[in-house]
């Protein structure tokens, strides 16, 4: 599908997506908890949709949190929902960032949908600064998400791997060392592999 197409159809959920899927907090906290950001961090949260984690990573005093979505309505609705100083929404091809100063990168409930997963490896291990840290993550278990995504955006989705897939696929360009593959959620983190 063409990317014009699937910014129509993101665009078209963004109105309604928090109140047929209402963020779980706790679940989010727990996930941004785990990186160990540290005070004065700068954090991409890719295809932020309405921005979920952003909340969440505030609680850590990050200098910068770059929030990036392609889909006009969903950057909309996550900056009517919360605005702060600290962030960035920038509607925009993930793929087209070009600032690699970055201490963490943030990918959640998002891996499913990016076709090349190569290139998007790639091009996230471009955009952290070294030993900066990727979070690839879900609320839900991959089960879960799975079956969401089968039933309600099949032509946008492919099923996010387990866990241990997952950290095969990152393991040229990144030191896996969170593998996190349960009912309750998923998360697969690195530590950026220098060259």
């Amino acid at each position: 599908m063409d990317k014009l197409s699937q910014i129509n159809i993101f665009d078209r959920l963004a109105a309604h997506w928090d109140e047929k899927y209402p963020p779980e907090r706790d679940k989010l906290d727990c996930l941004v908890r785990l990186c160990d950001l540290q005070p004065g961090a700068c954090v991409v949260d890719a295809a932020c949709g309405t921005g979920s984690l952003e909340p969440s990573i505030l609680g850590y005093a990050p200098a910068r949190v770059l929030a990036v979505d392609f889909s006009p309505e969903m950057i909309a609705a996550a900056r009517k929902k919360l605005q702060d100083p600290r962030v960035e929404y920038r509607c925009a091809d993930l793929m087209e960032l070009t600032e690699n100063e970055n201490d963490c990168i943030f990918l959640c409930s998002a891996f499913q949908h990016f076709e090349n997963k190569g290139s998007l490896i790639r091009h996230l291990h471009y955009l952290l600064r070294d030993e900066g840290r990727l979070m690839i993550c879900s609320p839900v278990g991959r089960r879960e998400l799975n079956a969401f995504c089968t039933a309600h955006l099949p032509e946008l989705s492919m099923p996010l791997p387990q866990a241990q897939t997952m950290t095969n696929l990152l393991q040229s360009y990144f030191d896996v060392d969170i593998l996190i593959d349960s009912p309750a959620f998923y998360a697969v983190s690195g530590i950026k592999r220098r060259f």
